[in-house]
């Protein structure tokens, strides 16, 4: 896959072929770990037929679109590592 030069030049991953989309989110699940092992995911997308794919790595969550506030609420109280706000816990 290759990378537009300005985001209106970009063409959405999803092209029609599924292939594309496995392959990409694949990459994804192999990458994070190596950024930060401490990552929170929640994976979010339109299309569920990929919800098996994210129970076999180490997300926390998986939601589909379109998203519903309780179901946010819900997967973000499972996320397994400390969310830093930025600020002071009083």
């Amino acid at each position: 896959m290759g990378q537009a030069e300005e985001a209106e030049d970009a063409k959405p991953v999803r092209d029609g072929n599924d292939d594309n989309v496995r392959i990409l989110f694949n990459e994804i699940v192999e990458i994070i770990p190596w950024v930060n092992p401490c990552t929170n995911v929640i994976y979010l997308t339109a299309y569920p037929d990929y919800a098996l794919d994210a129970w076999r790595t180490d997300a926390c969550g998986f939601m589909v679109k379109p998203l519903i506030p309780e179901e946010v609420c819900r997967q973000l109280k499972k996320l397994g590592f400390t969310v830093s706000t930025g600020g002071t816990d009083e």
